[in-house]
């Protein structure tokens, strides 16, 4: 995932994507569900 403008772009599988350090994009989702 690519930060834009505060804004996260997919630039991969969602496996690869949750994986990102921190799990950054994890706690996004989870906040989302």
């Amino acid at each position: 995932a690519v930060l834009k403008g505060g804004s996260i772009v997919e630039s991969g599988t969602f496996d690869e994507l949750v994986h990102i350090p921190g799990g950054l994009f994890r706690t996004l989702v989870e906040h989302q569900m």
